[in-house]
């Protein structure tokens, strides 16, 4: 074999030892952006899981005391709409009792001197019609009760909206995974026998029954101050 046909030989089985070790290369470069590819998805994959995972956490632990307060402040409305009707009845039955004894004592002055109405009947009639109004200014500062429990019906609904709103914003944030304790903060506020009588009565499942709740007698003389 002569030297030119040795040379060429070497060349070829050199040629095909580096052909074949830059398709070798070639394989684990590609094996290797293709882990390295499959990594990425699956760590991406793993980020998007947890972040939904936080997402409905905080989701449901504002479910789980948002759901809770609805009857609540559904039975706080109805009461309030309850005392609200019988403050309006008793209103009108102290007008038309005014409006009655108002033209019983026009009829008494329109009499004849010496008729028998004494000055001690006018003098009585005017310190009962006195009264009456004195009665239907109280009725009419039944206003301020009714202000308070509607503010705290409007006070965690506007809170729940503000939590929902966050949440819908960027449900993972650090701050909404802290506990609301709204019907706690709820129940702190209430100031008034009536308002944890029916928060009772709710939590009870009486959201919708049971006879309207009568302003106590500490609240009918807060109205009077808060007048």
């Amino acid at each position: 074999m002569s030297v030119e046909a040795a040379g060429s030989g070497w060349v070829l089985v050199l040629g095909f030892v580096l052909g074949a070790a830059a398709t070798y290369g070639w394989s684990r470069w590609r094996e290797t952006r293709r882990r390295a590819s499959s990594e990425a998805a699956m760590e991406a994959i793993q980020v998007k899981a947890a972040r939904f995972e936080q997402a409905q956490h905080a989701w449901e632990q504002f479910a789980s005391h948002a759901v809770p307060l609805m009857p609540v402040l559904v039975r706080q409305l109805a009461t309030v709409i309850e005392q609200t009707e019988c403050a309006a009845v008793d209103l009108t039955g102290k007008v038309r009792s005014i409006s009655e004894r108002a033209r019983r004592q026009a009829a008494d002055m329109s009499r004849p001197a010496g008729s028998g109405c004494s000055v001690e009947r006018h003098q009585a009639d005017a310190e009962e019609l006195a009264a009456d109004v004195s009665r239907i200014v109280m009725a009419m500062q039944f206003q301020d009760i009714t202000k308070q429990k509607l503010e705290h019906v409007a006070q965690p609904l506007a809170q729940m909206k503000t939590h929902m709103e966050s949440l819908l914003a960027n449900p993972t944030a650090p701050e909404l995974s802290k506990a609301l304790n709204l019907l706690e903060e709820v129940e702190r506020s209430y100031t008034m026998e009536t308002e944890r009588i029916a928060m009772a009565h709710a939590l009870q499942g009486h959201a919708q029954s049971g006879a309207p709740a009568q302003a106590t007698a500490e609240e009918e003389e807060q109205s009077v101050t808060l007048f």
